[in-house]
């Protein structure tokens, strides 16, 4: 994801501890896929 749309988040979306869940949910995901990736 690219930054701007974080800020974008954080700009529309005020609750910063669902903010957070949400980069950490992205996070995941990602580095879970990345390994997935890497496996094939």
């Amino acid at each position: 994801m690219q930054v701007a749309g974080l800020l974008v988040l954080f700009r529309m979306n005020k609750n910063v501890k669902e903010n957070i869940g949400i980069i950490l949910l992205l996070y995941v995901l990602g580095a879970v896929t990345g390994i997935i990736i890497n496996l094939i």
